[in-house]
């Protein structure tokens, strides 16, 4: 039994069965790779079916296809629950149900259950590969009953249940002050906390999408914000920081490094926990 984490080798597990636990992406990828490198059965089993997406439509990168300048700005005016339900629409339009493949309708509507992205799954589900079962009702050794009452043994357990928040080498100080847990971390924006001049953290939140473009452009905020001097900014002056011009609000309103100060200043005066 071990978890997700300590998946290293798809190798050690060729020839044997496999209970695979979780409906997130590491979970679903975990399970793909198995049946796809000689394991002799595997079985996913969660407590709730997501809505799935593939990484591919038709050669194109679905983060391509959903995540779109128009999608961005209209996702800024659109009720959130208007939104979920368009995005579930989509999903189920250019990915399909869950169910028309063998596994579960997803348990709820795109806003309470989330979603799951992997290539391989639902096909392998399909194609009898994959054998999917509902949640675990007891394990006594290797033999596990499921809730519909059905019995199997396994060779290989592995969790798929997710992470905790762990950042190990910072201070006892600075974890004290960013009241730091498993869950979260007292932090504005996921990057700042006001106490802390000149540290900024990096990608400590969920992405939907691809993780490189707004890790780029976070890391382009955090260093013109940390270049300067957060004690001597005055959000409610119109001088820009460290530019060499004065203008107005409306007229600095384009500068780059003006947005970056105007978002760090404000991160002095309010915390956002992640």
């Amino acid at each position: 039994m071990l978890h997700s984490f300590g998946y290293k080798d798809p190798e050690s597990f060729r020839g044997k069965r496999v209970l695979v636990i979780g409906c997130a992406i590491s979970a679903l990828e975990i399970a793909s790779d198995l049946a796809m490198l000689g394991a002799s059965r595997v079985v996913s089993t969660y407590r709730c079916q997501r809505y799935v997406m593939q990484k591919l439509v038709a050669g194109v990168p679905s983060d391509v296809l959903a995540f779109t300048r128009f999608a961005a700005l209209n996702a800024e005016v659109t009720p959130r629950e208007l939104l979920g339900e368009k995005t579930q629409n989509y999903i189920l339009r250019v990915f399909g149900n869950p169910e028309q493949f063998g596994a579960f309708r997803p348990a709820g509507n795109f806003l309470t259950v989330g979603r799951a992205l992997t290539q391989h799954f639902l096909p392998l589900v399909a194609e009898g590969r994959i054998a999917v079962k509902p949640w675990i009702r007891q394990v006594q050794g290797w033999n596990v009953r499921f809730s519909d009452e059905t019995w199997e043994e396994f060779d290989a357990i592995i969790l798929g249940t997710g992470f905790e928040l762990s950042i190990p080498f910072l201070s006892p100080t600075i974890s004290d002050l960013l009241d730091l847990d498993a869950l979260h971390a007292d932090l504005y924006k996921f990057t700042f906390h006001p106490d802390l001049a000149g540290l900024a953290f990096l990608g400590l939140w969920e992405q939907t999408g691809p993780y490189f473009p707004p890790l780029e452009t976070t890391s382009s905020l955090d260093h013109l914000c940390l270049e300067r001097n957060p004690a001597t900014s005055h959000p409610e002056s119109d001088e820009c920081c460290n530019c060499r011009h004065t203008g107005t609000r409306e007229e600095n309103r384009n500068c780059r490094r003006c947005i970056a100060w105007r978002f760090c200043s404000r991160s002095k005066r309010a915390l956002n926990p992640i």
